[in-house]
């Protein structure tokens, strides 16, 4: 079908990155390896679809979140300052924008100035 669309195996990191995903490049290339074992170069939309929801649903980047969050969390409460919140998001790491953050934090916010 000349509707379907097909993406270059060299632009799947790219595209799951633009899809909020931040994969690393070995994740990458095991995914090439599993869903293009010819080598043809191109993966399908459905491929595609996939990798994307088997990358979103990883446990180890969930668990990792967790751990990091129990480092910060100093009084043991389960919650950090919503200012060292953003001062870890913006500043540290994979910076996220502040515009993106602030909508975290008001998902977040349990009205006692921590997430």
């Amino acid at each position: 079908n000349p509707l379907d669309m097909n993406i270059p195996t060299n632009l799947l990191g790219s595209a799951l990155r633009a899809l909020k995903l931040n994969p690393l490049e070995k994740e990458i290339s095991q995914f090439k390896t599993e869903f293009d074992p010819s080598g043809s170069g191109v993966l399908s939309e459905e491929q595609l679809k996939t990798i994307y929801f088997r990358k979103k649903k990883d446990p180890d980047t969930y668990e990792e979140l967790i751990q990091a969050f129990r480092l910060l969390d100093k009084e043991g409460e389960g919650l950090i300052s919503t200012q060292e919140f953003r001062y870890y998001m913006v500043r540290m790491g994979e910076q996220m924008p502040e515009d993106e953050v602030d909508d975290l934090v008001k998902q977040a916010d349990n009205a006692s100035g921590k997430v």
